[in-house]
């Protein structure tokens, strides 16, 4: 998991909540669960105990909620795509 932060985070850093390995993660744990839709995702996901254990896996101790799928789409829209292929050699 650690792969994930080194992905190159466009937006502005003094405006940045969540690095870019919460971001892919709760987008790998959204497609991996089956949910349909971004707005389903930050429903379900925004948990004590879903939160919890995304914190436990990233190594991130002070992990209060996660992204709002309107961040992780911010996010992605401006993601080069090449960052995303230097993970699949990792």
């Amino acid at each position: 998991m650690n792969n994930l932060k080194k992905v190159a985070d466009h937006r502005h850093q003094s405006y940045i909540t969540y690095g870019p390995e919460v971001l892919l993660f709760t987008m790998m744990l959204k497609n991996m669960t089956g949910l349909k839709s971004m707005r389903n995702m930050s429903e379900s996901f925004n948990k004590e105990e879903c939160i919890k254990n995304v914190g436990k896996v990233l190594g991130l101790d002070s992990l209060e909620e996660l992204p709002h799928y309107d961040t992780i789409n911010d996010f992605l829209s401006g993601l080069d795509v090449n960052e995303l292929e230097k993970l699949e050699r990792i």
